[in-house]
């Protein structure tokens, strides 16, 4: 892992219509967190400057893959201080920003998700052991899945609106969820919390947008 830096770039705004959120809860630090991500899915993830939400500074990492047009941000609930709502049931944030964001994010619930209820199909199912670099890969993701206790995923844009969040206890029985209708009482928690996060993800998006600017360059 490489020490803090500012990194910046071309374009520091960070929108719901092309943002992916995943929210974890984890006992994991967010450097180990960070590690596993970049073993498991081949990311360079590196620690960078604190940013501050609000007035309250957060751990986070950084990975701009330019040839893919993605960006990745890792966001830690902080430590020493009381965490705003929005962390209240999760540890860390990821946000994929790019145009294969949703994609990204979906892949990654599914392979988390589906090694929680052993349910071995797709990129879960175990490889030929004798395919060596695949097999590591299905490995690393192993470690990630058993480090991540919850993994949810959100969009609030206009074309990638979505929520895995329940409430209630629900035994799933066919991949990756068949849940029972959710109660009034749990959709209205539920739509409250919505509102927190994207109360919260709102400040993350001019904070990102304030540390990641080039201030050399001008922006219309």
């Amino acid at each position: 892992m490489k020490k803090k830096y500012a990194p910046k770039l071309p374009d520091p705004a960070f929108t719901f219509d092309d943002t992916a959120i995943v929210m974890m809860r984890t006992q994991d630090y967010a450097y180990q967190t960070a590690i596993l991500l970049n073993e498991a899915c081949r990311l360079q993830l590196s620690r960078i400057r604190d940013i501050y939400i609000g007035d309250t500074p957060h751990p986070c990492f950084f990975y701009h893959d330019e040839p893919a047009w993605l960006v990745y941000i890792l966001i830690a609930r902080p430590q020493n201080t009381i965490p705003d709502p929005a962390f209240a049931e999760y540890s860390q944030m990821l946000l994929i920003r790019g145009r294969d964001s949703w994609s990204f994010q979906q892949k990654l619930y599914d392979d988390i998700h589906s090694r929680h209820y052993g349910i071995a199909i797709g990129s879960a199912a175990e490889p030929d052991p004798t395919d060596l670099l695949e097999h590591l890969y299905w490995e690393r993701y192993n470690r990630l899945a058993e480090a991540i206790t919850d993994i949810d995923i959100f969009g609030f844009g206009r074309r990638n609106s979505l929520s895995t969040l329940r409430l209630a206890d629900t035994q799933p029985t066919l991949f990756p969820v068949e849940a029972s209708i959710a109660k009034a009482s749990e959709n209205r928690a539920i739509a409250s919390y919505h509102r927190t996060l994207q109360d919260f993800l709102n400040q993350t998006f001019e904070a990102l947008h304030t540390q990641l600017c080039d201030e050399d360059e001008a922006y219309l």
